[in-house]
Parts: C-alpha cells; structure tokens; sequence
C-alpha cells in the first residue's frame, strides 16, 4: 500500500513539474535581466573577452568616479593647504598601496599564468579597492555626523 502511494505521489509530483517545464519553454530568458546574472554579476554565456570588458569597465567608471571626487575635494578645501598637502601624500601612498596589493594577488610578472580571466580578475580587484577610496574620500565633500570627536577636519553633515 505504502509503494502505490509512494509511485503515485512521484508520478503526479513529476507530472506537475514536466507541464511547468512544457509550460515555459516557449519562452525565451532574457540574457541580460538581473536573475539571469550570475552571484559575481556576469551574464551566463559571455565570452572571456566581452567579461573582461565588462570588469575593466566598471574600473574605468570606479576611476573616473574617484578622479571627480579627489578634485571636487581640491576645489572646496583649497584654503586649507596643509589639508591638501596631507591628502595629496595620503592619495599618492594610497595608489602605491593599491599597485602593491594587486600585485600581491597576482605577483607572476607573466600574466598568462593566471590564464584569460586575468584581466577581469585584476580589474574586479582594482574596483573594489576604488569604490573603497571614493567612499573614503566622499566623507570629506559629504560630511559626517555631528558629535564624532574624532572627525579632525572632515566637515558635519549640514541639516536637511
């Protein structure tokens, strides 16, 4: 008795899932929507190359983003010259930080050891590491909170 229940209770189970599939395969799943994206956010299907693109895209974006930033910063605290003395010296010692970093990850001088995902490897590293930087940075233009004491010179949010 237990066996029939168990054979009917599969059969209808894959009956259900069978019409489902039946169901949605005339559809066809865009390539580009955000469920179709894997964890890492890279489209299933694409090729090494066009992956690399993409990765050395968004560091593109995360640089250019950095750049606005820092000289938005030079602009608005240019009256205080030993604040930007100091921020220029922590931005240079930053760049040498974030050139050894990746260069700890990935320290074969020939890149074809890493094969052909290197270049989106390097350049997923080189994002985070820049977004990191803009956030850093954007409490400078932005402001914190009132009541930090240990904001130095970085400014207090102004009242909305």
């Amino acid at each position: 008795m237990k066996t029939a229940f168990l054979i009917a209770s599969l059969s209808a189970l894959t009956l259900v899932s069978v019409s489902a599939l039946v169901k949605d395969a005339g559809k066809t799943p865009d390539p580009i929507s955000q469920s179709s994206r894997t964890e890492s956010g890279v489209i299933p299907g694409q090729t090494q190359g066009e992956m690399n693109d993409e990765a050395c895209g968004k560091y593109k974006k995360a640089d250019a983003e950095l750049n606005r930033i820092y000289n938005r910063i030079l602009r608005e605290y240019a009256n205080d010259r030993i604040f930007l003395r100091k921020l220029k010296a922590a931005q240079r010692a930053w760049v040498i930080f974030r050139d050894a970093h990746l260069e700890s990850i990935y320290p074969d001088p020939d890149p074809h050891t890493y094969g052909s995902v290197n270049p989106m490897c390097r350049c997923t590293v080189l994002s985070e590491l820049t977004n990191e930087r803009v956030k850093t940075l954007k409490a400078w233009l932005d402001g914190i909170e009132e009541g930090d004491v240990c904001a130095g010179n970085v400014r207090i949010k102004r009242g909305k």
